[in-house]
């Protein structure tokens, strides 16, 4: 009978393998459109692939971390649009792995294992197919975060304890903010251990190899005006270290950070009233979950302050508190009963049902259109009452394609953009200068670099990329003013984005117009119908007659 049929752990266990293996490579048998500020990703990698060195050849106000996978996938897999993807599916791979580690070590039963990571998938992963900096300096974290828990629960070897503090410093030189909250929360960890366990050494260690790393990762580039492009909050950055945005933050939003909240706050308050405190405190593995537990929740809290882009960035929280949930209760629900195994399961897949729903949905209208094909444009419901900005003036949709361009293979672009790319490589100066080309990039498309063959710009005072007031500030401002009224570059590429504030720099694209004309302009690879990429050559380099203004 179903009502008494228990599944077995050895089996929830590899269906648990299961989620993770399917969520984590799912996206390598897709085409994707491009991603915005993907660029990014791709200039670290691709100039690390080509030899240059953090620092030394370009600044950026992050460390080096972020782009080290990516770095070791271009190497690997040749550099390329869909390696990121590849680097992320690995990326995803071992951050589900890692969570699944831990819930063990704070012993949660197959079954509450299987549901936490269904939901990690389902809230987390699922949306994270392209590499980004916000979502890599978590999967630092829960490394460090499983290797100091290792040591903590098995008192295994200390190298264990190393390991960890290599892991916080890569989160520290993938995001700073993630990377200090990382930091924060190891040591919270082996503070607590430390009252319980009376050994300084387990702390000692890890100071000298928090130090010790310092010197290996950080002190060699500190001779590159490290001090400069590293953000700390230092001018001319700005740490995004806000009261007004965390308070108010708190207040309007977090709604499912403060319900989770309480759920803890409840659950310690039933297991002190049942048990007491020092019974409580014996619980060294209640005690260590909660305050994990609180500290991912106050960092999500934080995270969606400082790392606001994109708003998905801390939605990993969902998945730690609910393990921490299904924890406390797994001594009092079968979850291996089938039954129970079922209808929980189908309620996580109905709660967490907006990103799957999101891409089911096309083919869900075309099996049955009279309940999914939303209401006629011409008729008063939700949706079309008020009219959207980009709605009040008609415009054709973009049509995406594919661009058989080796750098983007299974990446689709819109097709006016694809049409703009050929029209720079059909270039008089292109053809002509082939891989001496001096080329000013400031747009997305960063893989021209790969596929005009040229080598980015380099030197300790250029930028990786041209983000105002992020990555690039008046001293580069007033440099590559200088360099185009040389009328040293021979080709520039400027994105015009007129909805986002301070990002291409048009104090730059405006020094140009001394010596550059523009002979293009085209949709940008983003797709967003209000951004567009603008081509500038020397004045007289092109014919009056191939210029499409």
């Amino acid at each position: 009978m179903l009502t008494s049929l228990e599944l077995k752990n050895k089996h929830l266990k590899w269906l648990s393998f299961g989620v993770i293996l399917l969520f984590s490579f799912l996206p390598l048998l897709l085409k994707f459109p491009y991603r915005v500020n993907i660029y990014v990703a791709w200039e670290g990698a691709y100039r690390m692939y080509l030899g240059q060195i953090p620092f030394k050849d370009f600044g950026i106000p992050l460390g080096y971390g972020f782009w080290l996978i990516p770095f070791l996938f271009f190497k690997i897999f040749g550099p390329a649009m869909f390696t990121l993807i590849k680097a992320q599916a690995f990326i995803n791979l071992f951050s589900l792995l890692t969570f699944r580690g831990i819930l063990r070590l704070f012993k949660l039963k197959e079954a509450t294992v299987f549901f936490s990571v269904l939901v990690m998938c389902l809230s987390f992963t699922l949306i994270n197919f392209w590499p980004w900096y916000n979502h890599t300096v978590f999967f630092f974290e829960i490394i460090a975060v499983y290797f100091a828990l290792y040591y903590i629960i098995r008192k295994k070897r200390i190298y264990f304890l190393v390991l960890s503090t290599l892991f916080i410093w890569l989160a520290l030189l993938t995001k700073q903010d993630g990377g200090a909250l990382t930091f924060l929360v190891v040591f919270s960890l082996l503070i607590i251990d430390f009252f319980y366990m009376k050994q300084w050494k387990p702390l000692l260690i890890a100071i000298g190899s928090f130090i010790g790393f310092y010197l290996v990762l950080i002190l060699p580039f500190l001779q590159y005006e490290f001090g400069y492009w590293f953000n700390y909050g230092q001018s001319p950055h700005y740490s995004r270290v806000s009261s007004y945005n965390f308070i108010n933050d708190i207040f309007t939003q977090s709604n499912w950070i403060k319900g989770y909240f309480l759920a803890v706050v409840l659950i310690v308050l039933y297991r002190y009233n049942s048990k007491g405190f020092s019974q409580l405190w014996k619980d060294k593995s209640f005690v260590l979950f909660t305050l994990f537990t609180i500290g991912i929740l106050i960092q999500a809290a934080l995270i969606q302050v400082t790392s606001f882009s994109p708003p998905t960035v801390n939605l990993y929280f969902h998945s730690f508190a609910f393990a921490y949930i299904l924890f406390n209760i797994q001594e009092r629900i079968n979850f291996n009963r089938a039954l129970v195994f079922g209808v929980v399961l189908l309620f996580v897949l109905f709660w967490k049902s907006d990103n799957y729903w999101k891409y089911s949905q096309p083919l869900f209208t075309k099996i049955a259109p009279s309940l999914f094909t939303p209401p006629p444009p011409d008729v008063v419901s939700k949706g079309n009452w008020a009219a959207k900005k980009d709605t009040v003036v008609k415009r054709e949709p973009v049509r995406w394609v594919e661009s058989g361009l080796k750098t983007l293979n299974r990446i689709k672009l819109p097709k006016n953009t694809v049409e703009g790319i050929k029209s720079i490589q059909e270039l008089e100066v292109v053809k002509t200068k082939e891989e001496n080309i001096k080329v000013l990039n400031m747009s997305n498309l960063t893989f021209l670099a790969a596929e005009l063959n040229y080598e980015p710009e380099t030197g300790k005072d250029f930028p990786l990329w041209y983000h105002r007031g992020v990555a690039l500030f008046d001293r580069e401002v007033d440099m590559l003013c200088e360099k185009l009224n040389k009328a040293e570059y021979d080709l520039v590429l400027f994105e015009d984005m007129p909805n986002v504030d301070n990002f291409f720099p048009y104090e730059v694209i405006e020094c140009a117009q001394n010596k550059y004309q523009r002979v293009d302009k085209f949709l940008s690879p983003t797709g967003y119908i209000s951004d567009s990429v603008e081509v500038y050559v020397l004045k007289g380099a092109q014919d009056d007659g191939n210029i499409n203004n």
